[in-house]
């Protein structure tokens, strides 16, 4: 056997791997951004401000979203904006003094 159909064959099993060991760790429990971004997210649903064509797929555990359209993407930004102001916290005031 040479070199290369070793190395091959060991990249081959490293992939194999990684794959049964990322279908095994998967976890049921969302993670808290998760959480904030789907209830902000049925939130908008709910406002009416999230078009039918659009549907909430999957949410990263670092909040990202994915989602797809049925027919166009219309009504995306507005998905994204609705749910962007949910998410974030409001603004800080800082008073400003005067002497």
């Amino acid at each position: 056997m040479g070199a290369l159909t070793r190395r091959w064959t060991y990249t081959k099993a490293i992939f194999a791997g990684a794959i049964v060991l990322g279908a095994c760790t998967s976890t049921d429990k969302n993670t808290p951004r998760q959480d904030l971004v789907w209830s902000a997210y049925n939130q908008c649903k709910a406002e009416g401000r999230i078009t039918s064509g659009l549907q909430l797929t999957r949410v990263e555990p670092d909040g990202r979203v994915w989602y797809s359209a049925n027919r166009s993407i219309f009504g995306a930004q507005e998905l994204e904006r609705c749910i962007n102001e949910k998410v974030s916290p409001p603004p800080t005031y800082v008073p400003v003094l005067s002497q």
